[in-house]
């Protein structure tokens, strides 16, 4: 996987179109081996404001192609040469695609999800049992993990974030504390979908589980004897959910809290932890559904898939259904 940067290509799609109107330039980036923490520093530099006044959605892959917004504020300011943004050197290939205006700074997360386009090299296994996996999954969706880029190498965030709680050490820095935090909340969340994978109803709504619809995104808790909760699961309209953990009270009941108790009797430091920083509740889908799924057969040894995913979920961890894959190391 990631050969060469072409072979992982995103798009990202907001949902939204830039206003036309307002106080920030609106900027479509195409990016080749670049990261996007880079380009917001030298969007900022070249504005002349803080990095903090650069709005993006979300963070990209560097060693893949990828295309995303940024929004700056220019209030009080010469329009600068956009164009000296754009750089093709070792490599590391930064185009600007256009420039509009916005109302307002672009959020973390504010994005509806990712479109991917990914080749897969020196493929070693049956095509046969590859297609008839890509079309179950088509049909069936694959557990919502969170990828394992979300931990760090060798699974520093997660490491750090045990250090954090037992005050073994002292994070100032708000961004790492937050990595951190967010490790730790993924790390638990994992725990339990793989409980509910081992179990086989990962992707069925138990009694007791937290649910919502898409109609109405507030949630409740599912009741197997509740006439109208069953019409909604026979419709196939509930989203079940697992916990992001921090402060409250927990939200299942009955069979789904059996396997929240599970991670938490295994987990006390880190959800204490968590309750400590004042973290809000919150829940993720278990089963994530894959918009538009195509594949193509290069070559007997090449794969090429073509999908979109909602914000929040990795690609990386569709390919794991598939198949173990390898990164081949880079200079970077």
């Amino acid at each position: 996987m990631r050969t060469e940067p072409e072979d992982f290509v995103v798009v990202e799609n907001l949902g939204f179109e830039a206003s036309g109107e307002g106080e920030h330039a609106f900027l479509t980036v195409r990016k080749r081996n670049s990261n996007s923490d880079w380009i917001a520093r030298q969007i900022a530099r070249l504005v002349g404001v803080q990095k903090m006044d650069v709005g993006l959605a979300g963070m990209k892959d560097r060693r893949a192609v990828t295309t995303q917004a940024f929004t700056v504020t220019t209030t009080g300011r010469e329009e600068p040469d956009w164009s000296l943004l754009n750089r093709d050197q070792d490599g590391e290939q930064i185009e600007l695609l256009s420039v509009s205006r916005h109302r307002r700074k672009l959020k973390r997360g504010e994005l509806a999800g990712n479109h991917f386009t990914i080749v897969l090299r020196q493929v070693d296994g049956d095509q046969a049992e590859i297609d008839n996996r890509l079309a179950t999954i088509k049909e069936r969706g694959i557990p919502n993990y969170f990828g394992e880029q979300r931990f760090g190498f060798d699974g520093d965030n997660l490491q750090q974030a045990s250090r954090m709680f037992s005050r073994e050490i002292k994070v100032k820095d708000r961004s790492k504390r937050g990595i951190y935090l967010s490790a730790a909340r993924s790390y638990l969340f994992n725990h339990l979908l793989s409980l509910r994978v081992e179990a086989g109803n990962w992707d069925q709504v138990i009694d007791g589980d937290w649910v919502w619809t898409e109609e109405d995104p507030r949630g409740f808790t599912f009741a197997m004897d509740n006439p109208q909760h069953c019409e909604l699961l026979e419709q196939g309209r509930l989203i079940h959910a697992g916990p992001l953990w921090g402060d409250g009270r927990s939200l299942t009941e009955r069979d789904a809290s059996l396997f929240e108790n599970r991670v938490a009797a295994q987990n006390a430091a880190l959800i204490e932890g968590l309750k400590g920083a004042r973290m809000d509740q919150s829940r993720r889908p278990l089963q994530m559904k894959i918009d538009g799924l195509k594949w193509e057969w290069l070559s007997s040894t090449e794969l090429q898939l073509g999908f979109s995913l909602p914000a929040g979920s990795y690609a990386t961890a569709l390919i794991r259904e598939l198949m173990v894959t390898m990164i081949p190391a880079v200079n970077d």
